[in-house]
């Protein structure tokens, strides 16, 4: 009897515990259950993430390529530089190299007969408009042949060569008089423009020549 009771108390006691191992198998399987679930949604957030970021990526290049080829587009459609036409109204023919040389030398005996350098209020126009020239002429002349790059410092030089003699032709003069002769306003712009073309100034000219001929500027 003793013997049977004991059977029985370990029969249940095997049941207990089989029963607490199955038990405590099934939490664990239903947590790895659900680890993997979620790793499983990690997973696929990550891969759409990913899938996100390539397509944002492949719509900017799309955009860049399509304004690279709309501006390459543009381009070609640009008249080229040597089919747009420069010559003016009133010049409807480029001169050619001796042609302009010719009136440049024509221009510049008219002023130098006029000595139209010799009134500050001098205007080239008038003299280019009697010889048949027009402003724009005048200054693409003066810039090719004349060494100066404005029409007023093409009259200023004319001027300083035109004192660079009266200084030395008449001794009696003031440095300042003989720069209202050669047409400059005041005395301090006629030093300026002096010494701009022979490197001194008119008194130190005219000590350094004396009563010897002047040379014209470069």
């Amino acid at each position: 009897m003793k013997l049977r009771y004991q059977q029985i108390l370990t029969a249940v006691i095997v049941v207990l515990t089989t029963t607490a191992c199955e038990n405590q198998m099934s939490d664990r399987q239903i947590v790895l259950r659900h680890s993997h679930i979620v790793l499983q949604w990690l997973v696929l957030v990550l891969f759409l993430s990913v899938i996100a970021i390539l397509i944002f990526f492949l719509c900017r290049i799309q955009k860049q390529n399509y304004q690279l080829h709309r501006a390459i587009k543009s381009l070609k459609q640009l008249q080229p530089l040597s089919d747009i036409k420069t010559a003016s109204a009133t010049e409807p023919q480029q001169l050619t190299d001796d042609e302009d040389l010719q009136n440049y030398l024509k221009m510049e005996s008219l002023i130098n007969e006029q000595k139209v350098f010799l009134n500050p209020l001098a205007n080239i126009d008038m003299v280019m408009e009697k010889a048949g020239y027009s402003r724009r002429t005048s200054t693409r002349l003066i810039q090719q042949f004349g060494n100066s790059n404005t029409r007023l410092d093409y009259l200023n030089q004319k001027r300083v060569v035109y004192a660079a003699q009266q200084l030395l032709a008449d001794l009696s003069a003031s440095t300042k008089e003989v720069g209202a002769r050669s047409g400059f306003y005041d005395d301090s712009t006629f030093r300026r423009n002096f010494k701009k073309y022979y490197g001194v100034t008119p008194a130190a000219f005219r000590t350094l020549h004396g009563a010897g001929g002047a040379e014209a500027p470069d």
